[in-house]
C-alpha cells in the first residue's frame, strides 16, 4: 500500500470526516476495497495481470470517470482507489464495488484482443453453457459437433463497425 496522505488529504472539503480523521478515511477505503476484492474473486487473475507492481495507491480521479470514487488501473501498473476532486471520503465502500472495478479493469491499457467486457461475456455467458449446447447438437444430429466461436477474429471485425463498442 502506498497512499500519500498529505497529497490526497488536501482534497476533503474543510471540517470534514476526510480532513478531520484521514486516517480512518483512508482504512475506511482500503477495508471496503479488501472486502470487494474478497468478494469479487472473478476478478483477480484480471487485477494481478494489470496491476503488476502489487501495488494499492490512492488518487484524484481527475477525467471524473467515476461519480464519488472508483478503480482505476495505472500505467505503472498500481491498482488505484480514485475519488472525485470535491468528494474524498464519500461512499468509501463504492470505490471497487463490482461495476466500478469492472469499470477501471475496462479502462486498463492491455494487449488482449478481445476487451474485459468480452472476455466476461465469454466467460459468464458461453462457457458455462456450451457443453450443453454441443451435447443438444449431438443428440439432435447423431454426430459429434465442435463449435468454434472465433471470438478474437468476430471480435476485431465487429470493432470496425459503428457500434463494435464496449460502452
Amino acid at each position: 500500500i502506498d497512499i500519500d496522505a498529505v497529497t490526497v488529504v488536501p482534497y476533503g472539503a474543510a471540517d470534514s470526516w476526510a480532513r478531520e480523521n484521514p486516517g480512518s478515511m483512508i482504512a475506511s477505503y482500503i477495508e471496503d476495497a479488501v472486502k470487494e476484492l474478497e468478494n469479487n474473486p472473478q476478478h483477480r487473475d484480471e487485477i494481478n495481470k494489470l496491476a503488476s507492481a502489487h501495488i494499492l495507491t490512492m488518487d484524484v480521479d481527475e477525467e471524473k470517470t467515476f461519480d464519488a470514487c472508483g478503480a482505476k488501473l495505472t500505467g505503472d501498473g498500481k491498482l488505484a482507489i480514485v475519488f472525485g476532486a470535491d468528494r474524498l471520503g464519500s461512499n468509501t465502500g463504492d470505490a471497487f464495488w463490482h461495476r466500478n472495478l469492472e469499470k477501471g479493469i475496462s479502462l486498463a491499457p492491455t494487449t488482449d484482443v478481445l476487451s474485459f467486457y468480452a472476455r466476461k461475456g465469454i466467460r459468464e455467458d458461453y462457457e458455462p453453457d456450451i457443453a450443453s449446447v454441443q451435447s443438444d447438437l449431438k443428440d439432435i444430429l447423431h454426430k459429434d459437433i465442435t463449435l468454434h466461436p472465433n471470438f478474437e477474429e468476430f471480435y476485431e471485425k465487429l470493432k470496425q463497425t459503428k457500434d463494435g463498442t464496449d460502452s
